[in-house]
Protein backbone atom coordinates (compact mmCIF):
# COMPACT_ATOMS: atom_id res chain seq x y z
CA UNK A 1 0.00 0.00 0.00
CA UNK A 2 1.50 3.47 -0.88
CA UNK A 3 1.86 6.59 1.06
CA UNK A 4 0.67 8.40 -2.06
CA UNK A 5 0.50 6.93 -5.48
CA UNK A 6 2.40 10.10 -7.28
CA UNK A 7 5.02 10.13 -5.34
CA UNK A 8 7.79 6.88 -4.52
CA UNK A 9 6.95 4.67 -1.98
CA UNK A 10 9.62 2.19 0.38
CA UNK A 11 10.40 -0.69 -1.88
CA UNK A 12 12.38 -4.06 -0.83
CA UNK A 13 14.24 -3.51 2.50
CA UNK A 14 16.99 -6.53 2.39
CA UNK A 15 20.65 -7.09 4.73
CA UNK A 16 22.76 -6.11 1.47
CA UNK A 17 22.47 -5.11 -1.92
CA UNK A 18 22.17 -8.65 -3.51
CA UNK A 19 18.99 -9.60 -2.01
CA UNK A 20 17.24 -6.45 -2.54
CA UNK A 21 18.18 -7.03 -5.87
CA UNK A 22 16.84 -10.21 -5.75
CA UNK A 23 14.06 -9.29 -4.36
CA UNK A 24 12.80 -6.20 -6.38
CA UNK A 25 13.14 -8.56 -9.10
CA UNK A 26 10.64 -11.28 -7.79
CA UNK A 27 7.89 -8.24 -6.75
CA UNK A 28 8.22 -6.00 -9.59
CA UNK A 29 5.87 -6.22 -12.82
CA UNK A 30 2.72 -4.57 -14.37
CA UNK A 31 -0.12 -4.34 -11.65
CA UNK A 32 -3.59 -3.71 -12.87
CA UNK A 33 -4.62 -1.45 -10.18
CA UNK A 34 -2.02 0.46 -10.53
CA UNK A 35 -2.36 3.15 -13.30
CA UNK A 36 1.50 4.22 -13.18
CA UNK A 37 2.93 0.87 -13.28
CA UNK A 38 2.77 0.91 -17.06
CA UNK A 39 5.33 3.91 -16.83
CA UNK A 40 8.29 1.28 -15.87
CA UNK A 41 7.31 -1.05 -18.74
CA UNK A 42 10.93 -0.76 -19.66
CA UNK A 43 11.82 -2.74 -16.56
CA UNK A 44 9.29 -5.40 -16.63
CA UNK A 45 10.70 -9.23 -16.29
CA UNK A 46 14.12 -7.28 -15.57
CA UNK A 47 17.12 -9.35 -13.27
CA UNK A 48 17.78 -6.80 -11.36
CA UNK A 49 20.85 -8.68 -9.89
CA UNK A 50 22.74 -9.14 -13.33
CA UNK A 51 23.27 -5.60 -12.72
CA UNK A 52 25.26 -5.86 -10.10
CA UNK A 53 28.93 -4.78 -10.33
CA UNK A 54 32.04 -4.27 -8.36
CA UNK A 55 33.00 -1.38 -11.64
CA UNK A 56 29.26 -0.12 -10.95
CA UNK A 57 30.99 3.21 -9.97
CA UNK A 58 34.39 3.29 -11.92
CA UNK A 59 34.55 6.40 -13.56
CA UNK A 60 30.96 7.42 -12.88
CA UNK A 61 30.58 11.46 -12.08
CA UNK A 62 28.25 11.57 -9.12
CA UNK A 63 27.34 14.29 -7.32
CA UNK A 64 27.09 15.17 -3.34
CA UNK A 65 23.98 16.93 -2.07
CA UNK A 66 24.94 19.14 0.42
CA UNK A 67 22.69 22.43 2.42
CA UNK A 68 22.57 25.65 2.68
CA UNK A 69 23.84 26.65 5.74
CA UNK A 70 21.32 29.29 6.69
CA UNK A 71 18.54 30.19 9.20
CA UNK A 72 17.64 28.32 12.31
CA UNK A 73 18.44 25.23 10.72
CA UNK A 74 22.18 25.62 10.31
CA UNK A 75 23.45 23.92 13.06
CA UNK A 76 21.90 21.20 11.67
CA UNK A 77 23.09 21.70 7.95
CA UNK A 78 26.35 22.05 9.16
CA UNK A 79 26.72 18.76 10.83
CA UNK A 80 25.06 17.29 7.68
CA UNK A 81 27.51 18.53 5.60
CA UNK A 82 30.20 18.07 7.55
CA UNK A 83 28.98 13.66 7.70
CA UNK A 84 28.13 13.58 4.05
CA UNK A 85 31.62 15.25 3.03
CA UNK A 86 32.79 11.68 4.61
CA UNK A 87 31.40 9.69 1.43
CA UNK A 88 34.11 11.83 -1.02
CA UNK A 89 37.17 9.29 0.04
CA UNK A 90 34.04 6.11 0.58
CA UNK A 91 32.97 6.78 -3.46
CA UNK A 92 36.62 7.54 -4.47
CA UNK A 93 37.63 4.26 -2.95
CA UNK A 94 35.07 2.80 -5.47
CA UNK A 95 35.86 4.35 -8.48
CA UNK A 96 33.98 7.12 -8.44
CA UNK A 97 34.16 10.89 -9.77
CA UNK A 98 32.46 13.18 -7.14
CA UNK A 99 30.91 16.64 -7.85
CA UNK A 100 30.01 18.63 -5.04
CA UNK A 101 26.57 20.25 -6.20
CA UNK A 102 25.54 23.64 -5.37
CA UNK A 103 24.15 23.53 -1.64
CA UNK A 104 20.11 23.50 -1.51
CA UNK A 105 17.97 25.09 0.93
CA UNK A 106 16.84 22.50 3.99
CA UNK A 107 13.15 22.97 2.87
CA UNK A 108 12.06 20.92 -0.33
CA UNK A 109 11.28 23.08 -3.39
CA UNK A 110 7.98 21.18 -3.55
CA UNK A 111 4.55 21.03 -1.77
CA UNK A 112 5.75 17.58 -0.58
CA UNK A 113 3.78 17.85 2.86
CA UNK A 114 0.34 18.36 0.96
CA UNK A 115 0.80 16.18 -1.54
CA UNK A 116 1.38 13.43 1.15
CA UNK A 117 -1.53 14.46 3.08
CA UNK A 118 -4.09 14.81 0.24
CA UNK A 119 -2.51 11.69 -0.87
CA UNK A 120 -2.14 9.28 2.03
CA UNK A 121 -6.67 9.62 2.14
CA UNK A 122 -7.04 9.06 -1.56
CA UNK A 123 -4.71 5.85 -1.50
CA UNK A 124 -5.65 4.27 1.54
CA UNK A 125 -9.06 4.58 0.47
CA UNK A 126 -8.65 3.02 -2.74
CA UNK A 127 -6.50 0.37 -1.64
CA UNK A 128 -8.95 -0.37 1.38
CA UNK A 129 -12.18 -0.38 -1.26
CA UNK A 130 -10.68 -3.44 -3.40
CA UNK A 131 -10.71 -5.50 -0.30
CA UNK A 132 -14.32 -6.38 1.13
CA UNK A 133 -13.47 -9.09 3.31
CA UNK A 134 -12.16 -6.24 6.03
CA UNK A 135 -14.32 -5.28 8.93
CA UNK A 136 -16.58 -2.51 8.36
CA UNK A 137 -14.14 -0.20 10.68
CA UNK A 138 -11.49 -0.69 8.36
CA UNK A 139 -12.85 0.00 5.09
CA UNK A 140 -12.05 3.94 4.79
CA UNK A 141 -9.70 6.10 6.45
CA UNK A 142 -12.75 8.19 8.14
CA UNK A 143 -14.38 4.73 9.79
CA UNK A 144 -10.31 3.72 10.76
CA UNK A 145 -10.24 7.58 12.54
CA UNK A 146 -13.92 6.61 14.27
CA UNK A 147 -12.63 3.43 15.30
CA UNK A 148 -9.62 4.41 16.90
CA UNK A 149 -11.58 7.14 19.29
CA UNK A 150 -13.36 4.81 20.68
CA UNK A 151 -10.31 3.80 22.69
CA UNK A 152 -7.31 5.97 21.56
CA UNK A 153 -5.09 5.01 24.66
CA UNK A 154 -5.29 1.85 23.56
CA UNK A 155 -5.81 1.75 19.53
CA UNK A 156 -3.77 5.07 19.49
CA UNK A 157 -1.25 6.00 21.74
CA UNK A 158 0.67 8.09 20.32
CA UNK A 159 -2.71 9.90 18.05
CA UNK A 160 -3.58 10.08 15.04
CA UNK A 161 -2.93 13.68 14.24
CA UNK A 162 -1.99 12.78 10.50
CA UNK A 163 -5.05 10.46 9.75
CA UNK A 164 -7.22 13.75 10.97
CA UNK A 165 -5.21 16.25 8.80
CA UNK A 166 -5.33 14.01 6.00
CA UNK A 167 -8.84 13.30 6.30
CA UNK A 168 -9.35 17.10 6.68
CA UNK A 169 -7.40 17.66 3.37
CA UNK A 170 -8.80 20.37 1.24
CA UNK A 171 -8.62 17.93 -1.85
CA UNK A 172 -10.84 15.42 -3.31
CA UNK A 173 -9.99 12.48 -4.67
CA UNK A 174 -9.61 14.08 -7.89
CA UNK A 175 -8.24 17.31 -7.37
CA UNK A 176 -5.68 15.26 -5.44
CA UNK A 177 -4.45 12.93 -8.64
CA UNK A 178 -4.44 16.33 -10.62
CA UNK A 179 -2.12 17.85 -7.95
CA UNK A 180 -0.13 15.12 -7.48
CA UNK A 181 0.47 14.92 -11.41
CA UNK A 182 1.53 18.38 -11.96
CA UNK A 183 4.13 18.16 -8.60
CA UNK A 184 5.72 15.11 -9.94
CA UNK A 185 5.98 16.53 -12.85
CA UNK A 186 7.37 19.92 -12.56
CA UNK A 187 9.80 18.15 -9.70
CA UNK A 188 10.96 15.58 -12.15
CA UNK A 189 12.10 18.39 -14.92
CA UNK A 190 13.81 19.51 -12.19
CA UNK A 191 15.91 16.26 -11.19
CA UNK A 192 15.93 16.19 -14.95
CA UNK A 193 18.03 19.66 -15.21
CA UNK A 194 20.41 19.46 -12.33
CA UNK A 195 21.72 15.85 -13.87
CA UNK A 196 21.72 17.32 -17.35
CA UNK A 197 23.93 20.36 -15.76
CA UNK A 198 26.17 19.15 -13.71
CA UNK A 199 26.92 15.94 -16.38
CA UNK A 200 26.50 13.33 -12.82
CA UNK A 201 24.47 9.69 -13.29
CA UNK A 202 23.42 9.99 -9.79
CA UNK A 203 23.33 12.13 -6.73
CA UNK A 204 24.28 10.90 -3.08
CA UNK A 205 23.26 11.91 0.44
CA UNK A 206 23.40 11.24 3.79
CA UNK A 207 20.21 9.04 5.00
CA UNK A 208 16.84 10.32 4.02
CA UNK A 209 17.27 14.11 4.62
CA UNK A 210 16.99 14.70 0.87
CA UNK A 211 13.67 12.12 -0.07
CA UNK A 212 11.45 15.42 0.08
CA UNK A 213 13.68 16.57 -3.11
CA UNK A 214 14.07 13.83 -5.15
CA UNK A 215 10.73 11.42 -3.94
CA UNK A 216 8.16 13.68 -5.64
CA UNK A 217 9.49 12.89 -9.02
CA UNK A 218 9.15 9.26 -8.63
CA UNK A 219 12.98 9.06 -8.82
CA UNK A 220 14.46 6.07 -7.27
CA UNK A 221 16.87 5.62 -4.36
CA UNK A 222 19.11 3.18 -2.77
CA UNK A 223 20.33 3.33 1.01
CA UNK A 224 23.10 1.30 2.07
CA UNK A 225 25.26 1.27 5.02
CA UNK A 226 28.31 3.50 4.93
CA UNK A 227 30.02 3.78 8.38
CA UNK A 228 29.48 4.68 12.25
CA UNK A 229 28.90 7.75 14.54
CA UNK A 230 31.10 8.24 17.58
CA UNK A 231 28.25 6.63 19.74
CA UNK A 232 28.43 3.52 17.18
CA UNK A 233 24.31 5.09 15.76
CA UNK A 234 25.15 3.59 12.23
CA UNK A 235 24.75 6.09 9.17
CA UNK A 236 24.05 5.65 5.38
CA UNK A 237 24.31 6.70 1.64
CA UNK A 238 21.77 7.15 -0.12
CA UNK A 239 21.94 7.08 -4.21
CA UNK A 240 19.23 8.88 -6.13
CA UNK A 241 18.91 8.57 -9.78
CA UNK A 242 16.23 9.16 -12.98
CA UNK A 243 13.14 7.73 -12.95
CA UNK A 244 13.89 4.07 -14.32
CA UNK A 245 17.40 4.26 -13.07
CA UNK A 246 16.90 1.12 -10.73
CA UNK A 247 19.70 -1.19 -12.84
CA UNK A 248 22.57 1.84 -12.35
CA UNK A 249 21.54 2.84 -8.70
CA UNK A 250 21.90 -1.27 -7.55
CA UNK A 251 25.54 -1.50 -9.48
CA UNK A 252 26.87 1.35 -7.85
CA UNK A 253 25.25 0.44 -4.38
CA UNK A 254 26.54 -2.59 -4.78
CA UNK A 255 30.30 -1.68 -5.74
CA UNK A 256 30.13 1.19 -2.89
CA UNK A 257 28.75 -1.83 -0.67
CA UNK A 258 31.92 -4.29 -2.14
CA UNK A 259 34.70 -1.28 -1.46
CA UNK A 260 33.65 -0.28 1.90
CA UNK A 261 31.78 -2.85 3.75
CA UNK A 262 30.05 -0.30 6.11
CA UNK A 263 27.52 -3.00 7.61
CA UNK A 264 28.25 -4.56 10.93
CA UNK A 265 26.16 -7.19 12.06
CA UNK A 266 23.99 -6.29 14.93
CA UNK A 267 24.79 -8.12 18.08
CA UNK A 268 21.76 -9.42 19.04
CA UNK A 269 22.63 -11.83 22.35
Amino acid sequence: MPIVDTMDTAGPMAKNVTDAAILLTAISGDDPADPDSNDAAPLFGADFAASLSINGLRGVRVGLWQFAEEGESRWFTRAYNCRAQQFIPMLENAGAQVVMLPPQPAESPFPVGKVLTAGFRASVNRYLANRPHLPEYARSLESIIAYNQTNEAELAPFNQNLLIASQNSEYTAESYREFGLAVRADSRQWMGELFTAHNIKMIVSLNNHFAAHYSPAGCPALSVPAAFKRNGEPFNITFSGRYLDEPILLAAAYAFEQANAGRRAPVLS
